[in-house]
């Protein structure tokens, strides 16, 4: 029986030709054929194999003459047996396979998985995996058929270590399983051993449920046999696979379980090992205390065991438990103890993450300067190791912090740092995120272009290292960089370059947001058709997504435009679609929010019908969607809509729903808001009685809702409608009430501001005592607020009081104290207020020098604030000063402006009467004449105004109103007005303003 000739087709090395002239030789005896073994044998031994081989062969020549199989075998394993000490693996493997075949003819199975086995040991030596896996299965094979189930189980073992070997581990799965079930009970070690085994191969298949179960039964059946060490240890292998699996409270068990077999005296090494894994798994479970109570145990076994760079990894850990805990300054210690360990150990790289994880806490306790302070530590220490990683890692951490505290150009230093490391290390990817963090800063700093400078690098570095996605996303921020800085052409050429990366990346979410961008910036800029363009590419790929909350977005915004167009028919259709496909999604929300933007264009259109019709399908939508508070916002719009359009009674209606919903959802302060506008609802139908009950009511709801300065705001209101009514003891009544108001929210300048509008009350009515009263207390309040407005103010009032009554030296000395007091608050406006007043006190005493020195520091004020209007007023005043003490040629001087007519406007279309406004000035004139010329025509001149009516002493000069014009005395159409200044010599200059009479 010749059952591995298959194996042999590549081995023919053992036939010696014979010469055909040779005489055959008479054949050998057994004898002889055991001598030849023999001597070969010796020659082995003693080193001469070429001879031992050569005697070999002819034995084995002279055997099979003899048909003698087991002689042949015997020979062939003595052959194999010297080529695989020579280490001619194959040689040797051919040899056993030809012993197999004679012992199995020879009827000796034993022998022959004997040799089986070896040959795949010698195949297995050579690297022959397939040969060496046939050769253990002929093995098995023979034990089974020899119901020797043992050896069969160990050639199925060998197999199924040889697949692992070859990561082959599905193979060694079935295999390992194979020679389990082969096995009876009695041979618990080995059973044992392969389930041991078997497990090894589910973890490298990742199956940790397999394993911890393979895991177990090993464990099981070395207890079983005795082998209790052989035991703990497969426990604490199936301890991993659950820890694994997260099954930590059976990772656990088993952990405490191996710690209490073991004597960590004598084995420290291991105990810390155990102690370390269970505060790994009790760390996972967020049992802090536990976690931290083992890495303790642990640190001190590693220091007994003189390891400490285990130690401080066993003590960082502790800290980090510590922190998780809230215990930071118990945690900071930990660091500290595992930093110093680190150091012992020469460990600087460990040290330095260690203090890193230190300064985040610090970071996140707010202690800005312990975090800084602790990162250049570990920064010198990264450095002083050469551990570039690390280095790189705490400039980037310090680069952060220098940013969020706003320190741009220390943080800009640290990101150049690290991008130095980066390009030394070749990592163009990191070094272009760096060169994008820096451009960030510099864009924070206001400097534009050179952040645009560093984009533009990162993009490069980025597109050289492949990394297309992070290239569109720089392009991508250097787009909303020149967007924010208006540069909107550029910002399109950055958002094109970041769609390009972004299409080139297969970034689909990318090339969406980048085409979003694009798509609105063309319509800012008003160029529709290439909005609309980049819209509906995003529409394709928000359908490609089927994302139709997006697709809902694009409609929306393609509708706005059309609204932007002017085309609001086209608008509202795809505002409707882009309502339905929101609707369909889900998405109510947004729905509303289209249905807004549809009634707004409406309202815009002047469709107010149709507006107010959308606010009411939002409405539904948003009570429909279960949003009160949406409902109550949509409401508001309705009733803002309709007191546009004075549909008063709709207006109120919608107010009063949206008041009650604020109401249901407590935010009183909005529905405050709502009964204040039903109020001025009601004034504008002048129904005063439900506008004051309303106003009322909304002052209540706003103090329930502990608004206090709301509620003084609508009482300031309700007192100047009253005032408005002519109900001026109501008025006064609420203008104290809201004072109070405001003194109880805290702001007593408003509360002076209140008294002095009421104040302003007995002041018209020439009850100068009550005014008094009023603009004390106000200015009183003023003064303990240190408000300058209110101050000012508060003065000018009771200066105003004073004078009124012909108390002017108190009227002097508020006035004065105003000015004083806007002098030191550098505002512009009240210095200018204060400096009117009390120029104006001085020109009203004609005390003209004195004005004019107060006018000049106010015309500085005006000119300094660019108020061209404040500017022209004062110059009037002045001009009227100077008129009026008879210095001419310095009143023409500060008109600082020709002659001629200001009122009405060239080419104005006016009607009944009319102010003529202008300037006459100067002192070589002797009159002016204002005229006008029908259809235009000098000949048809009529007669309005002339300088002899103006007092003799002012020489005709005039700032302002030179006639009223009585239109309806002349026919409609166009005519010119015309102002003529005659000189005395006869000549004249003429000034012109064409109008247009329409009565």
């Amino acid at each position: 029986m010749r059952i591995f000739f298959f194996l042999l087709i590549s081995f023919s090395l053992l036939a010696v030709p014979v010469p055909l002239s040779a005489q055959t030789p008479a054949p050998l005896s057994v004898a002889q054929v055991a001598a030849l073994v023999e001597e070969a044998t010796k020659q082995a031994a003693e080193g001469e194999v070429e001879e031992a081989l050569s005697a070999l062969e002819e034995a084995n020549r002279a055997a099979s003459l003899l048909d003698n199989p087991r002689l042949t075998a015997q020979i062939q394993t003595k052959i194999g047996d010297i080529q695989r000490s020579e280490r001619e693996f194959l040689l040797a493997a051919e040899a056993y396979l030809s012993a197999a075949d004679a012992w199995l003819e020879n009827d000796n199975p034993r022998a022959g998985i004997t040799v089986l086995a070896k040959a795949g040991v010698s195949f297995q030596s050579a690297e022959a995996f397939r040969e060496a896996m046939d050769a253990y299965a002929a093995a098995a094979e023979v034990a089974q058929n020899a119901d020797d189930n043992a050896t069969a189980a160990s050639m199925r073992k060998l197999q199924a270590d040889l697949a692992v070997e070859n990561e082959q581990f599905a193979i060694a799965e079935e295999l390992y399983t194979a020679a389990l079930e082969l096995l009876d009970g009695d041979d618990l070690s080995e059973q044992a051993d392969l389930n041991q085994r078997l497990g090894a191969v589910y973890e490298y298949q990742e199956d940790m449920e397999g394993a911890a179960e393979a895991y177990m039964a090993s464990a099981d059946l070395w207890a079983q046999a005795g082998a209790a060490q052989y035991a703990d240890q497969a426990k604490e292998k199936a301890a991993r696979a659950y820890e694994k699996i997260e099954n930590y409270a059976e990772a656990e068990s088993l952990y405490r379980e191996r710690l209490g077999a073991i004597d960590a005296e004598q084995e420290p090494m291991d105990a810390a090992s155990l102690w370390e894994a269970l505060g790994r798994i009790t760390r996972r479970q967020e049992k802090y205390a536990d976690s931290i109570e083992a890495y303790t145990q642990a640190a001190e076994l590693w220091l007994d065991a003189e390891s400490p760079e285990r130690a401080a990894q066993a003590l960082a850990y502790a800290g980090q438990n510590y922190a998780d805990s809230g215990e930071e300054e118990a945690a900071l210690e930990f660091y500290a103890d595992a930093v110093e360990q680190a150091k012992v150990a020469d460990d600087l790289g460990y040290a330095a993450a260690v203090l890193s994880a230190a300064a985040k806490l610090q970071l996140e306790q707010e202690e800005i300067g312990s975090a800084r302070a602790t990162y250049e530590e570990a920064l010198d220490l990264a450095r002083t190791a050469e551990d570039a990683g690390r280095e790189v890692d705490i400039l980037l951490r310090l680069a952060a912090l220098g940013r969020s505290q706003k320190e741009l150009e220390i943080s800009t230093e640290l990101y150049t740092q690290a991008v130095d490391i980066w390009q030394e290390m070749d990592n163009k990817r990191a070094a272009a995120e760096g060169l994008a963090y820096i451009g960030l800063n510099y864009a924070d700093l206001g400097e534009p272009d050179i952040a645009l400078n560093y984009y533009e690098q990162a993009i490069s570095l980025a597109d050289g290292a492949g990394d297309l996605n992070y290239a569109a996303a720089v392009a991508s921020a250097a787009g909303d960089l020149l967007r924010a800085q208006e540069d909107a052409g550029r910002a399109a050429e950055a958002y094109t370059d970041a769609l390009n990366y972004a299409r080139a990346a297969g970034n689909s979410q990318r090339e969406l947001d980048t085409l979003v961008n694009l798509a609105q910036i063309e319509l800012q800029a008003e160029r529709f058709d290439e909005s609309i363009a980049h819209y509906e590419e995003a529409m394709a790929l928000w359908e490609a997504a089927d994302d139709k909350a997006g697709m809902a977005q694009g409609l929306a915004y393609i509708g706005l435009n059309y609204a932007t167009m002017g085309d609001a028919e086209t608008a509202l259709d795809y505002y409707d679609q882009a309502v339905a496909l929101a609707t369909e999604t889900g998405d109510p929300d947004y729905a509303v929010s289209v249905l807004l933007e549809a009634a707004r264009l409406q309202a815009q259109q002047g469709a107010t019908s149709r507006s107010i019709s959308l606010y009411q399908e939002a409405r539904k939508l948003a009570a429909e969607n279960d949003d009160p508070g949406r409902e109550a916002d949509v409401l508001n719009r309705i009733g803002q809509a309709a007191r546009e359009s004075k549909d008063y009674q709709t207006s109120i209606d919608a107010y009063r729903d949206a008041a009650e919903l604020w109401r249901t959802l407590e935010q009183g302060e909005k529905a405050a808001r709502a009964l204040a506008a039903i109020g001025q609802n009601y004034a504008d139908l002048e129904n005063s009685v439900q506008a004051l009950a309303f106003y009322e009511r909304a002052v209540t709801q706003a103090q329930q809702a502990e608004d206090a300065q709301y509620a003084a705001t609508l009482q300031d209101g309700i007192a100047k409608y009253y005032s408005e009514l002519g109900q001026r003891s109501e008025a006064l009544a609420m203008y104290e009430k809201a004072a109070a108001q405001w003194q109880q929210s805290g702001d007593a300048g408003q509360a002076a501001q209140s008294l002095l509008s009421a104040a302003k009350i007995p002041l018209a009515a020439r009850e100068y005592d009550a005014a008094a009263a009023l603009a004390t207390e106000a200015k009183a309040l003023a003064d303990s607020r240190r408000s300058p407005a209110a101050q000012v103010q508060s003065r000018i009032t009771l200066g105003d009081a004073y004078w009124l009554q012909g108390e002017q030296d108190g009227g002097w000395a508020e006035y004065n104290e105003a000015v004083e007091i806007a002098r030191g608050s550098q505002d512009r406006e009240l210095l200018a207020a204060a400096l009117d007043k009390l120029a104006g006190a001085h020109f009203s005493l004609r005390h003209y020098e004195e004005a004019l020195d107060v006018y000049v520091e106010l015309l500085d004020v005006a000119i300094a604030a660019g108020d061209r209007a404040l500017e022209t007023a004062v110059r009037k005043r002045m001009w009227l000063a100077y008129r009026n003490s008879r210095q001419l040629d310095a009143a023409a001087a500060i008109a600082n402006r020709p002659n001629g007519i200001d009122l009405p406007r060239d080419g104005e279309v006016v009607s009944g009467t009319v102010p003529v406004e202008g300037l006459v000035s100067g002192t070589d004139f002797s009159k002016w004449q204002l005229d006008l010329l029908l259809d235009g025509e000098e000949d048809a001149a009529t007669f309005i105004e002339w300088s002899g009516s103006l007092p003799s002493w002012s020489r005709g000069q005039v700032w302002g109103e030179l006639a009223a014009l009585d239109t309806s005395a002349y026919p409609n159409g166009d005519h010119k007005l015309r102002l003529r200044v005659v000189y005395p010599s006869g000549n004249y200059d003429e000034y012109f303003v064409d109008i247009n009479i329409h009565n």
